[in-house]
């Protein structure tokens, strides 16, 4: 996986704000359920500081602004995007919507995304599609889509074909290609139900040690510009481990063995190759007693493999595929005191503390790996 689209777009070119006209909707419940979201999503916030390990933080005292309306694809609002205020963006929560009661989806140290320039749209259109288009053929954005994990895309009508463009990851898709990987309102709550009956009320939120993101992975950007999330999430596994493995190479030269023993060169890291490829890693150094497992996730996985095993010491990597490609994340904690969250370290988003809704993850479309000691 390459670094993040946005880093380079903001270092090469301007980006347009993020507060465009939505002109296609102009309703009362809108604006109710925009408040409702951000109330929500405030009192999370509130919540999360105040179980925060940390004396200071820098979302004490942090409120939402910025509210942006996000759709489905039968174009019903399913999502509501925020900034985290407090002397400047300091973070960014998405809150779904009232179908699903308001829930905090995911939250981080980052900031939000930008809708980019028509030039960089331009570029990423024909990178992605093959489709030369004019800079006058690109309008303003239509509407913001949120279809999951790493799924956040803004809406163009590009000469009378809809295009996709995911925020995140910097790929183009045609609207009519698109699919969602959020759980459905029904699919989440049972979702929820199933793992609120098999989760113990008293577990309290195990939180990783906060570091710099730029302590958390090492980029490799060669002359070819590798850069892949599967090894860089690795390292941050590898960090973990440290302190009992003292031997585990430096994180440059961790990235570079996990590159090979992953075989990141195909592209991306496919789950069965990770898990692998890291125990190989560790054997290299002297520790030949790490071990790796992987599935398919469930809902169950969450009480019965996620908290279990961070408890014991063991993180997991992640890996959540969307329709333009897949991404590799560490877990590192979770907090089960309000919704049921896991706390990660993300590449792409350069968060180093991330909180992901572990309801609204759909069967079957995310894979688990954990690394055990």
């Amino acid at each position: 996986m390459r670094i993040k689209w946005l880093l380079i777009a903001i270092s090469t070119i301007a980006i347009v704000s993020l507060i465009f006209p939505i002109t296609f909707v102009a309703a009362d419940s809108l604006v109710t359920n925009m408040n409702s979201a951000q109330n929500s999503g405030q009192t999370w916030l509130e919540h999360i500081i105040s179980i925060s390990p940390e004396e200071s933080h820098s979302w004490a005292g942090a409120y939402l602004k910025n509210g942006q309306t996000c759709y489905d694809l039968n174009g019903e609002p399913d999502a509501y995007l925020f900034a985290i205020e407090n002397n400047g963006i300091v973070g960014h929560v998405i809150v779904g919507g009232a179908n699903y009661g308001f829930p905090v989806f995911e939250a981080g140290e980052s900031a939000p995304p930008q809708i980019p320039s028509a030039q960089l749209i331009q570029s990423t259109v024909e990178k992605s599609l093959g489709l030369v288009v004019n800079l006058n053929d690109i309008g303003k954005p239509i509407k913001l889509l949120y279809l999951g994990v790493d799924s956040l895309f803004v809406l163009h009508n590009i000469n009378g074909n809809l295009i996709a463009t995911n925020l995140i990851f910097g790929k183009s898709e045609r609207y009519s290609n698109l699919k969602s990987y959020l759980a459905a309102p029904s699919e989440y709550l049972a979702h929820k139900l199933s793992v609120d009956n098999a989760t113990s009320s008293n577990i309290g939120p195990l939180w990783p040690s906060h570091v710099e993101f730029t302590e958390m992975y090492y980029y490799r950007d060669d002359n070819n510009g590798q850069t892949q999330c599967g090894p860089c999430s690795g390292v941050s596994i590898g960090m973990h481990y440290r302190p009992s493995c003292p031997n585990l190479p430096s994180n440059y030269n961790m990235y570079n063995v996990l590159y090979n023993t992953m075989s990141a060169g195909l592209g991306f890291v496919l789950t069965g190759n990770y898990g692998p490829g890291w125990t190989q890693m560790a054997s290299y150094n002297g520790y030949y007693f790490m071990s790796s497992t992987y599935q398919n996730v469930i809902p169950s996985d969450y009480s019965n493999i996620v908290i279990p095993d961070l408890n014991s010491g063991w993180p997991s990597g992640l890996a959540c595929h969307h329709i333009t490609g897949g991404h590799w994340r560490a877990i590192k904690g979770y907090d089960s005191s309000s919704t049921h969250f896991i706390i990660c370290t993300d590449q792409a988003a350069q968060d180093s503390r991330q909180f992901l809704n572990w309801d609204a993850l759909p069967d079957n479309f995310h894979d688990l790996v954990v690394i055990m000691h």
